[in-house]
């Protein structure tokens, strides 16, 4: 395929808007820590670690402090202006022991009361709190969850992809970097493995049901429709072996998280989070929503895997389930 000169210069111009977009978007979320570095100027501030909370939009900042008893004697009241969204946590000395009163927040601003600082120490580590944009943090994590799975006879597997973007330009700021709780949602379809796996008897039953419920939720009601709907009812809860609670009772334990939750497994370095339920009017639900996070740095800045529904062992587990409630039944009858 040949790329013309007018489309290749367009992809080009686009890369670099993109680019410049997102270092504006970096420099706007985050250019209070090159500030704060300045104030700091004469305390030669390092950057330990640069963290970030995907999902809450956190950030966490260590900083460390080379302060002296000389340059301690020499430096003035430090300030630090209470930039939007940002606070000081903690300071801890060289034998990492938190100090108390350090920093103390007044007119909307930090001031170091250096008279507090642990005589004889040199070296003082300060952690401060802040707030990443949304908007950045969609440039910076890309994610790549899967909507179709690939499919072999005993399982479902949906690929999970997602990896740091333009990290050259956080490393104006820093050398370390962490994006935790990274969440990536996954739509697990399951609506086929009950069709697959309910007893014709069953199912004869739900199909019933449900074409009842549609008769009597109309607008207008056909009575010869109707009447046909509700003998074809009657005669499908007389030969099923379960009543209509009964399977609804055992559906409802089947598709529940928390049944579902032991038939689902993530790959390394992915792990599973949660299984939330999809609400549905019906007796089984179309999908159920399954949460996996992971975290990226500058030394893994890409996370691949899959997400595995053991969709055989799932349908074995519905037959087992509903032939169990027929076996009990039996025995009562």
């Amino acid at each position: 395929m040949v790329i013309e000169p007018v489309s290749a210069a367009l992809a080009c111009k686009t890369i670099i808007d993109s680019g410049k977009m997102v270092e504006k978007e970096a420099e706007d979320a985050i250019g209070w820590i090159g500030k704060i570095k300045k104030i700091l100027g004469p305390f030669k501030p390092e950057i330990v670690n640069f963290s970030v909370n995907y999902k809450t939009k956190k950030s966490e900042l260590k900083l460390s402090i080379y302060a002296p008893t000389g340059i301690i004697k020499k430096s003035k009241t430090i300030e630090i202006p209470a930039y939007q969204g940002f606070q000081i946590i903690e300071m801890l000395d060289d034998s990492f022991r938190p100090i108390k009163g350090a920093w103390v927040q007044k007119d909307n601003k930090y001031v170091l009361k250096t008279d507090q600082l642990t005589k004889g120490s040199e070296r003082f580590l300060l952690q401060m709190n802040g707030t990443i944009s949304e908007s950045l943090l969609n440039h910076l994590v890309r994610i790549q969850p899967s909507t179709n799975p690939n499919k072999d006879p005993e399982n479902d597997k949906y690929w999970l992809a997602c990896h740091l973007k333009d990290t050259n330009i956080l490393e104006k700021w820093w050398n370390q970097l962490n994006v935790s709780d990274i969440e990536i949602q996954v739509k697990v379809a399951i609506r086929r493995c009950f069709t697959n796996s309910i007893p014709r008897d069953v199912m004869v039953n739900l199909e019933a049901q449900r074409e009842w419920m549609a008769q009597i939720s109309r607008r207008r009601i056909d009575r010869e429709t109707l009447f046909k709907v509700q003998r074809k009812a009657h005669a499908a809860r007389a030969s099923s072996a379960l009543n209509l609670d009964e399977i609804y009772r055992l559906l409802v334990d089947i598709a529940s998280a928390r049944n579902l939750i032991k038939f689902i497994m993530v790959d390394s370095p992915f792990q599973l989070q949660d299984v939330i339920e999809d609400k549905s009017p019906d007796f089984y639900p179309e999908r159920m929503n399954v949460d996996v996070s992971t975290e990226l740095d500058f030394k893994t800045p890409t996370a691949k895997g899959n997400l595995i529904f053991k969709r055989k062992e799932y349908e074995d587990d519905i037959k087992s389930k509903i032939q169990q409630e027929k076996n009990k039944k039996g025995k009562h009858a």
